[in-house]
């Protein structure tokens, strides 16, 4: 979780009240899935302070319990929240924490915060280089579903060897506080780097297909992502894309990890979400909530806007993942070529089975819609392939 000191990462721009909202509702989940019998009401009473709040994540959950049905009737409304998609702005920043003690490493400066860690850019003594350290936030008085939490994202990141996925040098216990040491990244986040070099359709969609490529190693090695977003993907100076944070990563050997992690996107960005993911269903977690989330980057990263209205209510958010369906991308942008937003519609179908199977079946389509060929999200026709080949030989059709 690293990327240039101008541009922190969005996903540690929490405010402490959220961070400690995050914490009780991962325990309210912990405490479940131990097989303690508690009432949500209870547990309100217990943490009366952020009752409000708690309230409005717990009952927004509620709300997509019946995925299955696409024609269920959802009216509850929820306390207005604001949605986080890439292009949101949140007023709330997190408070920077003094510079704690790691032997080994010298601390420069806060980089991040989140509610599971904060990052410190650090300098690693024996090797003289730049990295970013992650330190779990509560230390000491972390519960232990937050240390295994902590834990599997290092084992995760750790077992994964590809240039684009940020590699860990390190891990230790300093004092009771776990952290961990990574590659430090300069450069700037998906959209703002799309924004910065002025990408024209053709180089977005060809730094989409690369960015494609550490995903599906992870998947190949049982690993799913599922917090893909735009500043999880950090572009460098070289314009070669980078994805970190596996803070919410689900290793398909893991059964206790589905129900620790669906609360904390909620919290954080429940924008990039797929519906099954959304829906807290144990059984429903696959590669293809990754699938989903890259067809969300896409579409805002083409369109400029996300598919859905996610600047409201968090309940109606969560509504909108279940149930709106997403305008066309060519109709947004009527210059935008049909099999592309083809492409994009089928990442985001609402059923999983009606999406790309896999990243490299995503992926794949894009390199065929790059190169003019036929796409297989489009039902063949001879027209269709007639239309394809005369724009591949333009000049010996002509």
């Amino acid at each position: 979780m690293t990327r240039s000191d101008s541009n922190q990462n969005e996903s540690f721009a929490e405010d402490p009240r959220e961070v400690r909202i995050g914490e009780l509702i991962n325990e309210f989940f912990d405490r479940r899935q131990s097989g303690e019998s508690l009432s949500e009401e209870a547990f309100l009473a217990a943490n009366s302070e952020y009752a409000r709040e708690l309230r409005e994540h717990l009952g927004g959950l509620d709300l997509i319990k019946d995925l299955g049905s696409s024609g269920s009737d959802v009216t509850r409304e929820a306390p207005v929240r604001r949605g986080t998609g890439s292009s949101a702005v949140d007023p709330l920043a997190g408070t920077p924490a003094p510079p704690p003690e790691i032997h080994g490493y010298q601390i420069l400066k806060q980089i991040g915060r989140g509610g599971m860690g904060v990052v410190f850019k650090a300098i690693q003594v024996s090797t003289k280089r730049v990295v970013a350290l992650k330190l779990l936030l509560e230390g000491p008085l972390a519960s232990e579903s937050a240390r295994r939490r902590f834990e599997r994202e290092i084992a995760l990141a750790a077992q994964l060897r590809h240039p684009g996925i940020i590699p860990i040098y390190d891990s230790g216990e300093a004092d009771g506080r776990m952290y961990y040491a990574m590659e430090h990244v300069f450069g700037l986040a998906l959209g703002d780097h799309a924004r910065a070099h002025h990408l024209d359709i053709k180089a977005k969609i060809d730094l989409f297909v690369r960015i494609c490529e550490p995903i599906s190693h992870a998947h190949m090695r049982g690993v799913i992502h599922r917090d893909l977003k735009p500043s999880n993907i950090l572009i460098d100076g070289a314009g070669d894309p980078h994805v970190l944070d596996f803070g919410l990563a689900k290793a398909g050997s893991l059964e206790e990890n589905v129900n620790t992690s669906i609360t904390a996107q909620i919290v954080g960005t429940p924008a990039y979400m797929s519906p099954e993911q959304a829906s807290g269903d144990p059984t429903g977690i696959d590669i293809r909530v990754d699938v989903y989330a890259l067809g969300v980057i896409l579409y805002e990263l083409v369109t400029g806007q996300m598919p859905y209205d996610t600047n409201c209510a968090i309940g109606k958010v969560l509504h909108n993942i279940a149930h709106a369906e997403p305008p066309s991308p060519s109709k947004i942008c009527p210059k935008l070529d049909q099999d592309l937003s083809t492409i994009i519609l089928k990442a985001l179908s609402k059923r999983k089975e009606d999406r790309y199977q896999s990243v490299d079946s995503l992926a794949g389509d894009l390199r065929r819609f790059l190169a003019g060929e036929p796409i297989t999200a489009k039902p063949v026709s001879s027209v269709y392939l007639l239309k394809k080949i005369i724009f591949r030989h333009k000049l010996v059709s002509a």
